[in-house]
């Protein structure tokens, strides 16, 4: 795929509005530009396995905390996705194409792995711009639940994430809803492609850095 016909499937795609996002989808046109071979459509294919695998295991399930458990059975354990702590700030852990390739990656970008697999099995899921550390959330009706995609898919209970939040600020941890107050997919991909730009100015890389600037403002204004 061209960047060009890149850039414009994304904009196209952000002109829609549509709810569920295609996160995955847009995150992989992003790519494009430095991976001018990238296939979206067998990234998909793979998120689109994932998600059966998952749906089979919960076929008949109701039960938020199983059906976490079997997303991190097959995520996290069968197929070894995991956060890469040896080298947080080498920039292939913020494209998702690489992502998916290596299955490494910093919080956000396995985020976008597990919302797009919860995504495909339409799971009340969405990102979380937790403090210092981007969550998964999974609003079951009567609790609010957290996956910690960095550190293998751990699921957190209302406890756990006020611990965290007690941790990462020193201040008193709110109630549930405001700790997990969903991210719009928009901005998670601002977020990314922020990541991009400062690997990129870091190692002097500046047309790619400028390259990230300009998806940015694509981002912004489409």
């Amino acid at each position: 795929m061209r960047p060009a016909e890149a850039r414009e499937q994304l904009r196209r795609l952000l002109a829609e509005k549509r709810e569920p996002f295609p996160l995955d989808r847009a995150a992989l046109l992003l790519a494009v530009d430095e991976y001018p071979n990238l296939a979206p459509e067998s990234y998909e294919a793979r998120l689109d396995a994932y998600a059966e695998r998952v749906g089979l295991l919960t076929a008949g399930e109701g039960d938020p905390r199983r059906r976490l458990g079997a997303l991190r059975r097959v995520i996290f354990e069968d197929e070894g996705f995991h956060g890469n702590r040896d080298a947080y700030y080498d920039v292939r852990n913020s494209y998702l194409n690489e992502v998916l390739d290596r299955k490494l990656g910093i919080p956000i970008s396995l985020a976008a792995v597990v919302l797009a697999v919860g995504s495909r099995l339409r799971w009340p899921m969405a990102g979380v711009n937790f403090p210092a550390h981007f969550l998964v959330r999974y609003a079951a009706p009567a609790e609010l639940l957290a996956v910690d995609p960095f550190h293998g898919g751990l699921i957190l209970g209302v406890e756990e994430l006020a611990e965290r939040w007690r941790f990462a600020t020193a201040a008193p941890a709110p109630v549930a809803a405001e700790m997990l107050r969903p991210a719009e997919p928009r901005m998670i991909l601002l977020r990314m492609l922020n990541n991009i730009r400062l690997v990129h100015t870091e190692a002097g890389h500046d047309r790619l850095a400028e390259l990230a600037v300009e998806k940015m403002r694509l981002v912004h204004s489409a």
